[in-house]
């Protein structure tokens, strides 16, 4: 992974809907530590307990998740998601704050936010990594009411990461 030579402190924040984010997360961190930057993870609960364990030595930094639920049964799960709505929108604000914080006070180069929507900052880099630039919908105007709030905020971040994809690098 090469680097920029002005990038020093990386912040790496992901998404506790499970640990998938965090797994994902595993080699970037691998990779930023190989080029001897200064690696802080943004994170709690299982999220934080899983990269601890796979990096005892990196400082971690409490950042509250979004603590979504999800409904048991597969037709309810669009409701449950829904209702949930402003609780997202209330942690993406404190995301966004408590990122200004950050930025400040740790002297952070470069933020890598796994789908947090609020972890960008409008003078350092910020990477956006999702695997869903469409959110599919059973319906298609919710869908395209979806991937237009899903880009609005994919547009903040200085770049977007799409591991998926066969030729995704990381260049810094």
């Amino acid at each position: 992974m090469p680097v920029n030579a002005t990038i020093q402190k990386v912040l790496i924040a992901p998404l506790d809907w499970g640990l998938g984010h965090a797994t994902r997360c595993i080699p970037i961190i691998e990779a930023l530590l190989s080029e001897e930057l200064t690696v802080i993870i943004a994170a709690e609960g299982s999220v934080a307990a899983l990269l601890s364990e796979a990096f005892p030595a990196l400082k971690i930094i409490p950042l509250k998740g979004y603590r979504v639920e999800y409904a048991s049964k597969w037709y309810t799960l669009l409701l449950k998601l829904l209702t949930q709505l402003p609780k997202i929108y209330s942690t993406i604000r404190y995301e966004k704050e408590w990122i200004k914080k950050m930025v400040l006070t740790e002297k952070i180069d470069l933020i890598i936010s796994d789908n947090r929507f609020g972890c960008y900052h409008s003078t350092v880099p910020s990477v956006f990594i999702t695997h869903q630039l469409t959110i599919k919908a059973p319906v298609l105007w919710v869908e395209k009411l979806l991937q237009k709030l899903n880009y609005q905020y994919i547009n903040r971040f200085t770049a977007c990461w799409i591991p998926d994809l066969e030729a995704f690098n990381c260049y810094l």
